[in-house]
């Protein structure tokens, strides 16, 4: 996953967006997900071979769920956002039973995408969120010491619905409003933990002067070092030539004595 063009392509919404859909919509797959950042056991994802074993669906694309509730965040591409759009719509208008799609992305306006759900005859509710009222949980929050990070886009919200959904899940103004509070009470929470990593005063002055210290310090040391050694050299070599000139003498001597 960290291949895929950055961990950005992998955000998802916060727990307690998702809680808030599972308690009012029913919503409990996700359509875009991965083992290391779904919410619900089930999702959809884009390596079944491998995710399987954790609850993956397969890919979206190729899944055609006749029921149920479902929250889709789609990677910020806009191929893959407006693929998604049809998918679902096609999903919507091949069923009788009940089935409901929460989707999430970016306001971008002018996109096929948003072109699509904003025209769907099963457009139920939708909404805007200004990027600095919400953020999301990062993509690699397995191995990220951060667990959010701020929204770089305003963000829109449709639910789309059949007739049997807006049956069995009304989408009225009070369910609304716990969204939209759930985005807002999370973002107090997530703000404090993107910013609350310790911070350490360094005085780099001191530290340069510290580093200036010691390598004079080092220098001196080599220095004493190199000395000794050479003055265990020459007494060796004085030494040496003491013992060499006393020879001779002795040498001499004894020829004066022969």
């Amino acid at each position: 996953y960290e291949t895929l063009s950055g961990i950005g392509y992998q955000a998802a919404l916060t727990e307690a967006v998702f809680d808030c859909l599972f308690e009012n919509f029913g919503v409990n797959v996700e359509c875009f997900a991965s083992p290391f950042n779904c919410r619900y056991d089930t999702f959809c994802s884009l390596f079944l071979d491998t995710d399987k074993q954790f609850g993956s669906l397969g890919s979206f694309f190729n899944f055609y769920p006749k029921s149920g509730s479902f929250e889709a965040n789609p990677p910020f591409v806009e191929d893959v956002m407006e693929k998604m759009a049809i998918h679902i719509n096609n999903l919507l208008i091949n069923t009788n039973e009940s089935l409901l799609f929460v989707v999430v992305i970016p306001a971008w306006t002018d996109t096929p995408a948003w072109d699509i759900l904003n025209k769907s005859k099963f457009l139920q509710r939708f909404f805007h969120i200004q990027k600095v009222d919400h953020g999301y949980c990062v993509g690699d929050q397995h191995s990220n010491q951060k667990r959010y990070l701020p929204a770089t886009f305003n963000t829109g919200v449709f639910i789309l619905q059949n007739d049997a959904a807006c049956l069995k899940y009304p989408c009225n103004e009070k369910k609304i409003s716990k969204l939209k509070l759930n985005e807002s009470n999370e973002l107090e929470e997530t703000i404090p933990t993107i910013n609350s990593e310790p911070t350490i005063n360094v005085d780099i002055e001191k530290v340069r002067i510290n580093s200036i210290e010691r390598n004079e310090q080092q220098k001196e040391n080599f220095e004493d070092q190199d000395q000794n050694s050479n003055n265990s050299t020459s007494g060796s070599l004085n030494s040496e030539q003491s013992h060499q000139l006393n020879q001779q003498k002795q040498h001499s001597n004894n020829n004066n004595n022969n």
